[in-house]
Formats: C-alpha cells, sequence, structure tokens
C-alpha cells in the first residue's frame, strides 16, 4: 500500500514538473508578428521602422516598463525618434554581429536575457552599453526589445548627440524628404560644406603650382590642372561625406556609404591624373634631350599601369560593395599566369625595348654592327628593330635579343681612326726611315683636319719581308664617305713621301686597318 502510494506521488509529481516545463517553453514557439523573436529582429524592425518615419511602429521594439518620470514626459514617438537619432550619429550597429537565435548571444559576459546592441561615447572617457533586453511579449511569449536600462538614460545621450542649433534650424526649413536614405537637409548641408570648402581649395592649388613649378608655365598649367581638378574635387566629396556621416546615417544610407563609390571613383580619377601629369613632364625631358624614341614607349606602358590601377580599385570597390572577391582574385591568378606563359616572348622584346630606350645605345639613323649584321637603324618598335643592311635589305631583330648583343654604333663617334701600317722594303736605310717617319709625321701636323693629341707615326718592327712604319691618327669627321676621300688624300701624301725618299714598298705593300 505504502509503496503503491509512493510511485502515484512520484507519477503526479513528475507529472507537474513536466507540466511546468511546457507552460515554460510552449509560449516559445508562438512567433512574433513584428519579428521581435531575436536580437537581430528587433534590431531590424526597429531601423526600418524609424528610416522610413513610422516611429509610432518603432516604438514597439523599445521596452517602456519603468522609465523615470523625466523620460515619461515624452511620448512613445518622441523616444523613438531621440533613440534614431543618437544611434545614427552615436553607434553603427552592425546587424549581421547581432545573435538570430531566440536565446541570444552567449558567452558575451551578459545575463541570460540581455544583449549588447553597441557602445556609444557619453562624456569625456565615459561609454555607455546599449542593451537590448528579453521580456514578456504580449502574446505571453518571449520577445527582445530595446532595454529599459538602456531607454532610462536617452535623454542624456540625445543631449549628448543631438543636433547642434544651426543644424536643427537647417532642418526645420527643409521640406522633409530623403534621397538615398539621407534626409534632406543633410544633402543641403553636406552642399553648403562643399561651397565653403571648394574656393578654399582652388586657391590654395593654384599657390601650391606656382610654387612648385616656379618658372616653368607648363608646369605650372600642369600642377594646377591636377590640384585644382581631380585633388580638389576628392576632398570636397570627403569633406561633403564626412559633414553627412557626422549628422548620422540610416540603414540604407550606411550601406551605400560602406561601398566608397564615389570616393573609389575619384581615388581612381586621382592616380590616373597623376600618372598622366608625370608621364607628359617625362615626356617633356625626353624631347629637350632629344630621346623622342623613348616616349612611344611610354604610352604603352603607362597604358598597362593605369589598367592595372583600375582592375585594383575594381577589385577593391567589389569587396566594398560586400561581394566575395576571393574567387575573382584566385582568377585572376590562374589567368595572369597563363597569360603571362603565353606573352613571356613578346614580354622580353617589350623588356628589351625599355633597356634599348632608357639605355640609348642605338637610335634611329645610326649606323651599327649588331652581330653579323651592319647597317643604319631604321626602326625601334616594342618587338623589333629594323636594320637597313648595306645590301639595301631589311633585318629585323627581336629587342630580347639585341639587348644581349654586343652593339658597335659606329655614328656616335666624335672621330674616326686613321691607322695604316707602311710594310716598307728591307733595302730601305736608315737614313730613308728617319726622313719618311718625319716627313709623315709633319704632314699630318699641318692638316687641319687630323687631330693631334693622338697622332704618332714610328717604326714600329722588323718583318720577315718589310720594314714596318705605323701611322696613327684621328681625322675629325664623323661622316664615313667624307672619311674615305680624307684618307684617299693622306694615302697619297705618303706614297709621294715614300717615292720622294728614294725608297720602296715590301712585298706586302700596304695594309689598311
Amino acid at each position: 500500500m505504502h509503496k503503491r502510494f509512493a510511485w502515484t506521488l512520484l507519477f503526479w509529481c513528475a507529472g507537474f514538473v513536466c507540466a511546468h516545463v511546457f507552460a515554460e517553453e510552449l509560449p516559445q514557439t508562438v512567433e512574433d508578428t513584428l519579428g521581435r523573436d531575436t536580437p537581430k529582429g528587433t534590431a531590424v524592425g526597429f531601423f526600418t521602422a524609424a528610416e522610413e518615419g513610422d516611429f509610432e511602429a518603432a516604438a514597439l521594439y523599445l521596452d517602456m516598463r519603468g522609465l523615470p518620470k523625466a523620460v515619461r514626459a515624452y511620448s512613445d514617438e518622441e523616444l523613438a525618434e531621440g533613440l534614431y537619432l543618437v544611434l545614427q550619429r552615436a553607434l553603427w550597429v552592425d546587424l549581421e554581429q547581432l545573435s538570430e537565435k531566440p536565446g541570444g548571444r552567449s558567452g558575451d559576459g551578459l545575463p541570460d536575457y540581455r544583449d549588447a546592441l553597441g557602445q556609444v561615447e557619453l562624456g569625456v572617457d565615459k561609454r555607455l552599453t546599449l542593451l537590448l533586453q528579453r521580456v514578456p511579449g504580449e502574446q505571453g511569449n518571449r520577445i527582445w526589445k530595446v532595454s529599459n536600462r538602456t531607454m532610462a538614460r536617452l535623454i542624456d545621450l540625445y543631449t549628448h548627440y543631438r543636433y547642434p542649433p544651426h543644424v536643427e534650424s537647417l532642418a526645420e526649413v527643409v521640406p522633409d524628404a530623403k534621397f538615398l536614405g539621407v534626409e534632406l537637409f543633410k544633402w543641403v548641408a553636406g552642399f553648403i560644406t562643399a561651397i565653403v570648402v571648394w574656393p578654399i581649395l582652388w586657391g590654395l592649388s593654384w599657390l601650391l603650382a606656382k610654387g612648385i613649378a616656379r618658372r616653368s608655365q607648363q608646369n605650372f598649367q600642369r600642377l594646377w590642372r591636377f590640384f585644382s581638378r581631380p585633388v580638389t574635387a576628392l576632398i570636397v566629396v570627403s569633406s561633403v561625406d564626412f559633414t553627412i556621416a557626422s549628422l548620422g546615417l540610416g540603414p540604407t544610407a550606411q550601406a551605400i556609404s560602406d561601398t566608397r563609390t564615389a570616393m573609389v571613383i575619384l581615388t581612381c580619377w586621382v592616380l590616373l591624373a597623376a600618372i598622366n601629369m608625370t608621364r607628359d613632364a617625362f615626356a617633356d625631358r625626353l624631347y629637350r634631350s632629344q630621346r623622342d624614341t623613348t616616349v612611344a614607349v611610354m604610352r604603352p606602358a603607362t597604358t598597362a599601369l593605369k589598367s592595372l590601377i583600375v582592375t585594383i580599385v575594381f577589385v577593391l570597390w567589389l569587396q566594398n560593395a560586400g561581394f566575395d572577391v576571393s574567387t575573382l582574385l584566385a582568377g585572376l591568378g590562374i589567368g595572369g599566369v597563363a597569360v603571362a606563359l603565353v606573352l613571356q616572348k613578346p614580354l622580353e622584346d617589350v623588356f628589351g625595348a625599355f633597356t634599348l630606350f632608357n639605355q640609348r645605345p642605338i637610335r634611329i639613323g645610326d649606323f651599327c654592327e649588331i652581330g653579323q649584321y651592319r647597317g643604319r637603324i631604321e626602326e625601334i618598335s616594342l618587338r623589333t628593330t629594323r636594320i637597313r643592311t648595306l645590301g639595301g635589305t631589311i633585318v629585323s631583330i627581336p629587342n630580347s635579343k639585341l639587348a644581349m648583343e654586343p652593339i658597335n654604333n659606329v655614328s656616335i663617334r666624335k672621330l674616326i681612326l686613321y691607322n695604316p701600317t707602311l710594310r716598307l722594303s728591307n733595302a730601305t736605310t736608315a737614313t730613308q726611315l728617319r726622313a719618311i717617319v718625319r716627313d709623315i709625321d709633319d704632314m699630318l701636323r699641318t692638316d687641319e683636319r687630323v687631330d693631334k693629341e693622338r697622332l704618332r707615326v714610328r717604326f714600329q718592327q722588323f718583318s720577315e719581308r718589310s720594314f714596318d712604319v705605323e701611322v696613327f691618327c684621328d681625322i675629325q669627321t664623323t661622316d664615313f664617305p667624307e672619311f674615305t676621300a680624307i684618307r684617299e688624300e693622306l694615302n697619297l701624301a705618303i706614297v709621294d713621301i715614300v717615292q720622294q725618299s728614294g725608297a720602296e714598298f715590301g712585298t706586302e705593300i700596304f695594309e689598311q686597318q
């Protein structure tokens, strides 16, 4: 009997506990019509209603229980509007970081029924945590609202973050409208900022360009155009963006602002304009130093650099817009490797062209000896260099090969060497040798076309069939046909001197180098 009574009592106790548990948990299955089942749902609902200007609906997301009399002196709509202003100006809530679980976030150091919305500054060295709190709902379930503990501090928060008087006056005058989720009066404040900042930057651009360019009018125009247009536009838009952001942005406006579209475009403009300005200034220097051919390489080089910058800026914009760019970057990396393999040889030729234009071993019109080819340079392109040979044919040499070949540029010499060796007969006497050496030396020193700095005429050596006399001097010309005419005259004069001395040439009569 006692045993049966004990089992009956245990059964009823277990039933009571289960009923109590289900009574607590069952309301949790009731879905809140306003989406306040989770902290994220409450935050999204409040911001959506407040952004649409429906502060009556926004107030349904606030816990108004037990508020101080000073706070309750305001209507629910006024409190919702005040909290929205504070959140706009003091805290950007990342909705994606809020919990989507009915029980909220765990392990955050807060009670199970509370979640943090974020922290705001409230005076010097003071920070206040804004809270969401789980409270009983209208349907007997449990929902999340902005904590009454946070709402109790709303007057202090609003006093600290309210608009300055002149902004409030502007908001009263401007019609109540929105563009891209931003109130019209904030756009007007940004426009006023632009009107004030633009003329100041315009004047500073003129002074800065004048100071850098100094006396060069061309550089002044180039610098002033750079500073007064892209740089000024970037700073003005940054100032407008700062002004509007300081007045507060709603979720839609903040999402648009996070992409930084205008800033990305203007930054790209500044970079491209800087490249163009540098290219033009460098081109002017090249023209002055008569390196015109290098300018031809600068155009594709700057185009490639600008394409790279536009690509990088576009990828950064995609990342700001919330796209996953890791797959795109991986694709670009694989594609870049494939393109590099395909373009390996052409790229070698292009870099070879850079070497030629930078070091300037040859120029168009120069007469050169390159490997087995002798001729005049007719064209230097990004891929090949064209040479007109002595036979009248055209030879195209890849720049990659040309950059590694020894180049003998005949055209850049300032003088042309005249260096014959006279092979006189073994029957020539010492007296005749001295006379020949002396007379040739005198003849060359009196000729104005002969450079005297390295001039020498010497009895060089004894050979098997002759006495060798070397003539070494430079002819003051760079034109080869003119040199051949002068050489002919000097050769004939030397023959006259040898014959007048009574000497004769040996079996190996004359060697001209």
